[in-house]
C-alpha cells in the first residue's frame, strides 16, 4: 500500500503540474508487442486530477432586484485527489462510487446590491477555495478491448468559498448634501460552506491493467445561503441623504468543472486470461521523429473587465467588455523527437465582430447633481492576436497512448473599440444622456498578456479512427500591460500588473488516412491580475489607482492536420 501511494504521488506530479495547447494523435502502424492483460474494472482505486472551473455566483438583494449586475462570474484552476470503488455489473456495465476533494485557485468580482441609481451599491468579490463531491458512477465499456469506459455520474457536492461585499465609492466631491451624514460604509466579509449536487459525464481509458486516465465534465449547483449586506445610503436629485441599514442577500453558486485525472488500481485490476487486441494504428512509436502541422478555425466568445479597485478599497469605476464574438484562424504544429522530447505551438489572428461595453461609475466628481451611480452601454468591435510555444517530455507512452508534461509561453493581445453611448440607468447623468452616435469611437481598450505556463497533455486512441487529447495548463505567473483610452474626455490610462491564470483544451480527432485527420475541439482561457496592478491617468497629473483586470476567452474550433 505504501509503495502504491508513493507511485501515485510520483505520477500525480505529472498530472497536476500545469497546462497548455493541443497535441494530436500520430497514426503510425503499430509495432508488434506482447499481449497485455485486460483490466477487470473492479476494485478500489486512488488517483489525482487537475482541471479548470467556471462558475456564477448569484447575489439576490431581499430589498429589491438590481438595475445592473448581481451575477458574479468566477474562473480558475483546481487540483485534487480522488478515491473510489468499481463493480463489474455485467458483460459491459460498470458501476461505482467515488469521493474527490479539490483545492481551487481563482476569483471573480462584479457589481451587486445596486437596486437603484440613487444608492451606491457594492462590489461583490467571490473566491471559491475548495470543492468536494460524493458520487455514484454508471458506465459501459464501448470498445472491443474493454479499455474505454463511457460513464455518467451524479451525487452530492460541497464547496468552501469567501464572499466580500465592499460598498462602492461614497465620496461625492464638492456637493452640498442634507440629511444623514455620508460616511463610507465598512465591507461585509463572509466565509462559509455550501451544500448541493452535481451531475456529469466522462470517459476513462485503461493505460494498462493498473493505471487509467480520465477526462470528465461536471455541473455543480449549490443551495442558497443568507449573508448580511453592508450599510448603504440613498441620495436623491435634491442632494438629500438617507442612511440605509444593513440588510440580507441570498447567495447561491453554480459551477462547470473539467478534470483530467489519473487513477491507480489498488487490486492489480487484471484479467490474465484475456489480452488487449492489437489496434490497426498507434498513437506513437518510440524512437522515431514525428512531425505534425495543420490549420484551425476558432469561433470564440469572451469577456474583459477592468476595475478601478483591487477588491480592498471602494470601487470608483468598472469597464466591462462582454459577449465578445470572435473569429480567428490558426497555424499549429508539433515535433516529437526520438528522445521523447517534443516541441509544439500555434499562432492565431482574428477579429472581434460584435460585443457589448458597459462603463459604470460611483460618486462622480464632475456631475452637476449628486450622483451615486450611473452606467452606459456601447457596441464593440476589435481584434485578436495570440500564440503559444511549448517544450515538453513524454513520460508515459505505448502504441495506444502518450502522456507528456511541458513548460511554455503564451502571448495574447486583444483590442476592443466601443462605439456609441447610451445612459441606461440614470436619466440625471450628464454622461451619454443624449446618445452618442454609433459611428463614434468613445472608448478603446488594448490588453497584452504574457503568460508562463506549466502543463500536462494526455492522448489516447479510443477506436481505430478516433483519438482524443486533453491539455490542462496552469499559469503560475503572467505579466499584463494595458491602455484604456476615453476619447470623448481625452483621458488615457495605462496599466500594468502580474497575476495567474488557467488554460484548457479538448480535441476529438477522426483519422481519414494514416497522415490526414480532422478534429473538433474546445478551448478555455482565463487570466487575471493580482492586487499589485496599477492604473494611472496620464492626462490628469499621473494619479494612480489600485487596479484589477481579468479576461476570458472560450469557444470551439475545427482543424485539419497532416503528420508524417
Amino acid at each position: 500500500m505504501a509503495q502504491t501511494i508513493r507511485n501515485l504521488l510520483a505520477a500525480s506530479t505529472i498530472w497536476v503540474a500545469g497546462l497548455c495547447l493541443p497535441a494530436v494523435a500520430e497514426p503510425a502502424l503499430r509495432k508488434p508487442q506482447a499481449p497485455v492483460a485486460v483490466p477487470t474494472w473492479s476494485g478500489a482505486y486512488i488517483g489525482a486530477h487537475a482541471g479548470a472551473f467556471r462558475g456564477t455566483t448569484m447575489v439576490v438583494d431581499t430589498l429589491g432586484p438590481a438595475v445592473f449586475g448581481d451575477n458574479v462570474d468566477t474562473a480558475g484552476s483546481l487540483v485534487g485527489l480522488q478515491l473510489g470503488y468499481n463493480w463489474r455489473l455485467g458483460s459491459r456495465l460498470v458501476g461505482g462510487v467515488e469521493v474527490d476533494v479539490s483545492h481551487m485557485d481563482g476569483d471573480g468580482a462584479f457589481t451587486c446590491l445596486q437596486r437603484s441609481a440613487t444608492v451606491f451599491g457594492s462590489d461583490c468579490k467571490v473566491e471559491p477555495r475548495a470543492l468536494a463531491t460524493l458520487t455514484a458512477r454508471l458506465g459501459t465499456l464501448i470498445d472491443r478491448d474493454e479499455r474505454t469506459l463511457l460513464c455518467g455520474k451524479a451525487g452530492l457536492a460541497w464547496m468552501r468559498s469567501h464572499v466580500a461585499m465592499h460598498p462602492s465609492n461614497m465620496t461625492l466631491v464638492g456637493r452640498t448634501l442634507t440629511g444623514d451624514p455620508l460616511v463610507q460604509a465598512d465591507p461585509v466579509l463572509y466565509s462559509g460552506n455550501a451544500r448541493g449536487w452535481m451531475i456529469g459525464a466522462g470517459v476513462e481509458y485503461a493505460l494498462d491493467p493498473a493505471w487509467s486516465m480520465k477526462l470528465e465534465y461536471g455541473y455543480h449547483r449549490f443551495d442558497k445561503v443568507s449573508v448580511a449586506t453592508p450599510e448603504n445610503a440613498d441620495v436623491d436629485a435634491a442632494g438629500v441623504v438617507t442612511a440605509l441599514p444593513a440588510g440580507t442577500a441570498h447567495v447561491s453558486h453554480d459551477m462547470h468543472v473539467v478534470k483530467l485525472g489519473l487513477n491507480h488500481s489498488l487490486h492489480g485490476n487484471a484479467d490474465s486470461s484475456r489480452a488487449f487486441a492489437p489496434p490497426s494504428r498507434s498513437v506513437a512509436v518510440a524512437g522515431d521523429w514525428r512531425t505534425e502541422f495543420g490549420l484551425r478555425y476558432w469561433y470564440s466568445s469572451g469577456r474583459s473587465r477592468n476595475d478601478n479597485s483591487n477588491g480592498q478599497i471602494p470601487i470608483l469605476s468598472r469597464l466591462t467588455y462582454d459577449k465578445l464574438t470572435g473569429h480567428s484562424g490558426e497555424v499549429f504544429g508539433r515535433i516529437d523527437t526520438p528522445h521523447n522530447v517534443f516541441v509544439k505551438g500555434f499562432i492565431g489572428l482574428g477579429s472581434i465582430t460584435k460585443g457589448r461595453h458597459n462603463d459604470e461609475d460611483w460618486g462622480l466628481a464632475f456631475e452637476t447633481l449628486p450622483l451615486p451611480y450611473e452606467t452606459t452601454e456601447s457596441s464593440v468591435t476589435g481584434g485578436l492576436k495570440y500564440g503559444t510555444i511549448d517544450m515538453g517530455v513524454t513520460v508515459m507512452r505505448s502504441a495506444d497512448y502518450k502522456v507528456g508534461v511541458f513548460g511554455g509561453y503564451n502571448y495574447f493581445h486583444s483590442t476592443m473599440d466601443a462605439y456609441g453611448c447610451n445612459q441606461i440607468v440614470n436619466p440625471l447623468s450628464v454622461i451619454c444622456t443624449t446618445p452618442v452616435p454609433s459611428t463614434d469611437n468613445v472608448v478603446s481598450q488594448e490588453d497584452t498578456w504574457h503568460s508562463f505556463r506549466l502543463g500536462v497533455n494526455a492522448e489516447a486512441r479510443l477506436w481505430d479512427r478516433f483519438s482524443v487529447n486533453a491539455d490542462i495548463a496552469y499559469v503560475p505567473y503572467l505579466f499584463y500591460r494595458g491602455l484604456d483610452s476615453h476619447w470623448l474626455r481625452g483621458l488615457f490610462f495605462p496599466s500594468s500588473g502580474t497575476g495567474r491564470g488557467v488554460q484548457a483544451e479538448i480535441i476529438l480527432n477522426y483519422h481519414l488516412t494514416e497522415a490526414l485527420s480532422l478534429g473538433v475541439g474546445g478551448r478555455y482561457w482565463s487570466m487575471w491580475t493580482g492586487t499589485n496592478a496599477e492604473h494611472t491617468c496620464n492626462t490628469c497629473g499621473g494619479v494612480s489607482y489600485p487596479y484589477k483586470n481579468s479576461t476570458e476567452r472560450y469557444g470551439v474550433f475545427l482543424q485539419m492536420a497532416y503528420r508524417k
